[in-house]
Formats: structure tokens, sequence, C-alpha cells
């Protein structure tokens, strides 16, 4: 098996099925579809707000928020900027926050939907970049519809199977939270072998329930979907 990595299976998809959903998101009582294309668009733009950043080759980028189409797209972006993903439970407290971000050292983080915005949010430290979701009172740096006012990022880089592609933190309920690096080739590897086992392909519909900060949930639902085709809602 030629093993291929997420930012590949865009580039096919996009590609290939330009035109077909893959994402299915409420906002405000309404259902708002995204097509591959759709998805490229914005996943090459908020690339480009990170590539604009000058930030070191593979730094940490934090993801706080519920799942939702934009944690899909912002994942990707990160991956095509080079550098790491560091997710955060939705429903993280402030000492846990805190905790990860400093850990981790994460320069820029991208906020969404949460339960305690307010608070959540003032546990992140002021030098730390905040980009918000397309989300009401998300106090941020700089809003979704700004970031998505640049061109988009014209290459399509490949990352190396071997480089890091995510570090996904432990929920920190019997101590702070513990770290556990993931490359390339480990999540993907187990991302699509897991569409043999469950049957899953182009034709199927799936939702995003479980927090996509658990390794569950990212390589099941999140990491598969770019295998398969198949269409996520939120």
């Amino acid at each position: 098996m030629t093993l291929k990595t997420p930012l590949e299976m865009l580039y096919h998809w996009e590609s290939t099925e330009p035109s077909t959903v893959y994402l299915k998101q409420p906002v405000l009582g309404e259902v708002k579809e995204f097509t591959w294309k759709e998805v490229g668009e914005q996943v090459r733009k908020i690339a480009s707000n990170l590539i604009a950043m000058e930030l070191p080759k593979s730094s940490h980028i934090g993801l706080l928020s519920k799942n939702c189409a934009e944690w899909f797209i912002t994942d990707l972006a990160i991956m095509m900027a080079g550098h790491v993903s560091v997710p955060i439970y939705s429903t993280a407290g402030e000492k846990t926050i805190r905790y990860v971000l400093e850990h981790a050292k994460c320069p820029v983080i991208f906020v969404g939907k949460l339960d305690d915005t307010a608070n959540q949010v003032a546990a992140i430290g002021n030098d730390i970049v905040k980009l918000a979701f397309p989300y009401p009172d998300i106090p941020a740096d700089k809003q979704w519809h700004e970031l998505l006012e640049v061109a988009p990022c014209t290459e399509n880089p490949i990352p190396d199977l071997d480089s890091v592609m995510t570090i996904i933190y432990t929920s920190g309920s019997t101590g702070n939270p513990k770290g556990v690096v993931h490359n390339y080739r480990s999540i993907c590897w187990a991302a699509h072998a897991s569409l043999k086992e469950l049957g899953v392909n182009f034709k199927d519909r799936v939702m995003s329930y479980l927090p996509l900060a658990h390794i569950t949930e990212r390589v099941l639902i999140e990491i598969a979907s770019f295998y398969s085709g198949k269409r996520v809602s939120f």
C-alpha cells in the first residue's frame, strides 16, 4: 500500500470531485454545505495566513473548539503551512488550556465554538495570536472572514510521512495532560486501515460527534474521511 498524506487526498478530491458536498455544518438554524472545492479554497487561504506569519517550520498551532467544518479546514491548513496541530478539548478548563499552550509552546491558536468562551479564551496568554472561527462572541486578533480575505496558497506541498503531524494531549483528568506525538505515517495508516474494517466508502454519510481532540474521532472520522471521501456532518 502506498500511503498518501491528507493533503494529497485534498488535492485529489478538489480536482476530481470539486462540486461534491463534503462537509455539512449547522449555522443559526440552517445547514451550510461545503463542497471539496470550497474546502480546498478555504484551506489554502488559512494556510496563506499562517505562512505570512513566518513562523519556524513545524511550529505548534493550537486548536480549541467544538467539532465543526472549520476544524477540518484549519487542520489541513496547518499541514499545508508546514506546522503541527495541537488540539485542546473544548471542555478544557482554564488551567488545562494554559498548561497545554505553555507546554507545547504554541505561538498561535484557533478558537471556535465553546461553552464558556470568555473564561476559556482568558486562559490564552497575550503573547499567543488568537484566530477565530466564524461564530459569535469570540475575542481574537483576527476573525475568520478576515482570514479569508487573502490570496490562497497556490502550492501543493506534500509532508514527509515520518514528520510530525499532530500532538494529541490527554484530557488531564489524572494530572497534567500528556502530549502524544504522532507522525503522518502512524496516524494516516490507522485511518486508512479503518476503512476496510468498518466498510466505509465514498457513498457513506457520517456524523462527527466525539471530540476531535481525541484520537478516536480524529482517526475514524476526520482523517479517514480524507481517504474515503465520505460526507461528514456536524
